[in-house]
């Protein structure tokens, strides 16, 4: 049953107590100072997730004031170029507009996923001394969600239950994410795997020309280097 978050019997209350601050004008930083505030009280360990996919909220999140008393943990979560590439582009691949829609070439996303990997790995470079961090690779949740789902409820220092199968009727106080996950009828994980068939040749060769060299170290089961 879905719940507005005012009406929420977790967030409602703190709601309540923001009804005198100008939510609308906070920064990213003011509003999480103002949750972790909140929650403190409350308990004594807690664990606040930011299921940001890039770079910029691990960014706020090292800027942000709380930080110095808290424990930082990054899951750096990365799939097989390929794959990523051709779901980027699987609309159109450079056919340029179509109903309105401006489509990403292959190489357009090849060059995107390079470029953006890089700066993710000279970042975290720059501050491992400060987090820790689980590298983990699509293709392995994809194939044993339970295992890896245990290394990182571990990894992350809370209840280590693997992979509940009753997930979706659990009681949850997520105010975003993906709904859609929730209302459909099937929710297992299954790794997705149309680009082995459907990138020709040409825009295998392309990818492998711009991600090659990064995604195979990228792949590695066990890397030493972010594990």
């Amino acid at each position: 049953m879905w719940k507005k978050i005012i009406e929420c019997e977790f967030w409602g209350p703190i709601l309540h107590k923001a009804r005198n601050i100008e939510l609308a004008r906070m920064s990213y930083h003011e509003w999480l100072e103002f949750i972790v505030e909140q929650l403190l009280p409350e308990k004594k360990d807690i664990v606040v997730l930011d299921s940001s996919c890039n770079l910029d909220g691990l960014q706020r999140i090292m800027r942000a004031k709380y930080f110095g008393y808290n424990t930082l943990k990054v899951i750096y979560l990365t799939r097989d170029s390929r794959g990523v590439v051709y779901s980027a582009s699987k609309k159109g691949y450079g056919r340029g507009l179509k109903d309105g829609y401006s489509r990403h070439s292959v190489l357009r996303n090849a060059i995107s996923w390079t470029l953006r990997n890089k700066k993710i790995i000279r970042y975290i470079e720059s501050i491992k001394k400060n987090i820790q961090v689980a590298h983990v690779h699509y293709e392995d949740l994809s194939e044993k969600p339970d295992i890896v789902l245990r290394r990182l409820q571990h990894f992350l220092g809370v209840k280590v239950i693997g992979l509940d199968p009753n997930w979706r009727t659990a009681k949850h106080h997520t105010y975003a994410g993906n709904a859609r996950l929730r209302s459909q009828d099937s929710s297992v994980i299954r790794e997705r795997l149309e680009w082995r068939t459907k990138l020709t040749p040409l825009e295998m060769m392309t990818i492998e020309a711009i991600t090659g060299g990064l995604n195979r170290t990228l792949m590695k089961k066990f890397s030493e280097k972010f594990h």
